[in-house]
């Protein structure tokens, strides 16, 4: 609860922010999510996820504080989750999680020296998300089943950090970034009491374009 307060928070001061008149620049970006869980349980030994692909789309609102610095509020739809697998009696089986997130970066942007109309970057910030669903599935001899594998809380709180390069065509400006967001904080609630510590990890490509 205190995470989602948090959440709205941060979203009525991007609104104010985009009623302040300065120097700002808007836009949308999509792109892939490639992410894994980070996972151990009560007796400390390490649950190796693999990674999954899933998409990322939304939009932001960046405003220069000098030529150097900018701050950058977004708002995003991301997927991220992870796979394990495991072979059982000779039958390779998988389960798989998915959790469907409404994501909320604010970055503070440095801008290195551009070379023309290309102008790299590379930003730093906290996010917050807030959990939209989430699902399990098992899957053994080709056949699917849907199970809560794992119950997961309903926000999540960490850092992005990456880089990117600005490109500036006529009025408009198409960017290209590549970012990490960890997560901080455990997503997992605990199973008949037991404690189970799984955090989200994400590499995410992305494109878009601002005006």
């Amino acid at each position: 609860m205190r995470k989602i307060q948090i959440l709205i928070i941060t979203a009525f001061l991007m609104f104010l922010l985009c009623a302040y008149p300065l120097s700002a620049q808007v836009g949308l970006k999509g792109g892939i999510n490639i992410s894994t869980l980070s996972q151990k349980g009560a007796d400390l030994i390490s649950v190796s996820w693999k990674s999954v692909t899933g998409f990322t789309v939304g939009g932001f609102y960046a405003f220069n504080v000098n030529e150097y610095f900018a701050i950058q509020p977004e708002l995003y739809y991301t997927k991220k989750g992870g796979k394990l697998e495991e072979s059982i009696l000779s039958v390779l089986a998988s389960k798989s999680l998915v959790i469907h997130y409404l994501e909320l970066p604010i970055l503070l942007k440095l801008k290195l020296p551009s070379q023309g109309s290309i102008g790299p970057n590379l930003f730093v910030g906290p996010y917050v998300s807030l959990k939209l669903s989430d699902k399990g599935e098992i899957k053994a001899l080709g056949i699917k089943l849907e199970e809560e594998l794992i119950k997961v809380k309903s926000s999540d709180f960490g850092l992005v950090f990456g880089g990117g390069i600005d490109f500036k065509v006529s009025n408009a400006v198409v960017f290209l970034d590549i970012r990490y967001d960890l997560g901080l904080v455990n997503v997992a609630e605990p199973i008949l009491g037991i404690e189970n510590e799984m955090k989200n990890r994400s590499l995410i490509l992305m494109v878009g374009f601002g005006f």
